[in-house]
């Protein structure tokens, strides 16, 4: 296992986990941890970024029954937040000048 805090990401998604393909329904996760172990029927589940129940026609011709698309498992984790916007700087007049403390400002003006 990995030396660090996402430990139980290596149990949840790691090793042991099913991979693409393959079914998913007795490990109920899945080695990438984009998707989710959704059950296609009693027979078959599968790890995929989302799932729409009924029929999939990328299945090929002789499988193509109805998807529950029940969540077998741990959802997804969720994508990374979106990187903060910057702070907006402050007009030149509200900055310290060259030289000036600028922890009260929180701005130095570029001399």
């Amino acid at each position: 296992k990995p030396y660090n805090l996402d430990w139980y990401r290596w149990d949840l998604y790691g090793g042991g986990c099913a991979n693409d393909g393959a079914d998913c329904r007795s490990k109920k996760c899945c080695s990438d941890p984009s998707k989710t172990c959704h059950e296609k029927d009693q027979w078959w589940g599968e790890c995929v970024t989302s799932c729409t129940p009924g029929i999939h026609t990328d299945d090929a011709p002789e499988f193509r029954t109805p998807w529950s698309c029940t969540p077998l498992g741990p959802v997804s984790p969720p994508s990374p937040p979106s990187t903060p916007s910057p702070r907006p700087i402050p007009p030149p007049q509200q900055c310290s000048g060259g030289g000036q403390d600028c922890r009260n400002t929180k701005c130095c003006a570029v001399v």
